[in-house]
């Protein structure tokens, strides 16, 4: 750790509390928080040794490479975004997962989505976004799309049709904008139906600078033939194109 930001009494024979990043509760090690730190170099297997007292485990923003070990999902709240990790260690068995919260965003992770996170049963939040995934979504991905579990895979490569399971999920529609854009070819989404967001903005008349609102998205999208939306614009940025949209539709 000679190349962290903070290593202060990190490897000292002073009390475990007194170490920079770890937070300590009669004794124990509850959680590790260690992000933007400038931590390197590839996780160690014994990062699961302590894993009965590990709350979290906080590595993000940093530039960590390689596999993460197994026993990293013995932790509860797992945060490696924003390094360049390339794979992951399945578990063994996936009901050995303990971990609650997963953030592997912004990452250069490679392969097929991994079978554990889905059948995990403790999971909630699945952050895999921005990733070098390539390949389908599982099946057994549906179980995690519903109002009590979140799954973000937006950013990668995947592609090929959505498995009818996930299309079929009463949350699909409440959901897709968290998953369906990919780099690459995407999904083959014909014959798909995807409902507007449920989001609502403020509208500015560009002409006479008038604000009215707000406007529920699924409301406007149902009655136009055409739909875009820019964020903060401005009348002078907007292109021939554009106009030409607004005066045909």
């Amino acid at each position: 750790g000679e190349q962290w930001k903070r290593n202060d009494n990190w490897g000292s024979d002073l009390p475990l509390s007194e170490w920079y990043g770890l937070s300590v509760d009669k004794g124990v090690v509850t959680y590790v928080r260690l992000s933007n730190n400038n931590l390197t170099g590839e996780l160690p297997r014994s990062i699961g040794v302590l894993s009965e007292v590990y709350g979290g485990v906080q590595l993000g923003d940093n530039n960590i490479s390689g596999r993460i070990p197994k026993g990293m999902f013995l932790h509860e709240n797992v945060y490696l975004n924003n390094n360049q990790i390339e794979s992951i260690e399945s578990p063994d068995d996936p009901s050995d997962v303990r971990t609650v919260s997963l953030h592997l965003e912004n990452n250069r992770i490679y392969g097929a989505l991994p079978e554990f996170i889905a059948d995990a049963p403790v999971l909630q939040y699945v952050d895999l976004e921005n990733n070098l995934f390539t390949g389908s979504i599982p099946p057994s991905y549906t179980s995690l799309i519903s109002q009590n579990r979140r799954l973000y895979l937006n950013g990668n490569y995947l592609s090929g049709r959505l498995p009818e399971s996930i299309v079929q999920n009463p949350d699909f529609q409440l959901s897709w904008m968290e998953f369906l854009y990919q780099n690459g070819a995407g999904f083959d989404l014909e014959d798909v139906p995807l409902r507007a967001p449920i989001s609502y903005f403020l509208y500015s008349d560009p002409q006479t600078g008038t604000v009215e609102g707000p406007y529920y998205a699924i409301d406007v999208y149902s009655k136009n033939r055409y739909t875009v939306i820019y964020e903060g614009w401005r009348p002078e940025n907007l292109s021939d194109e554009l106009i030409a949209w607004y005066d045909a539709y």
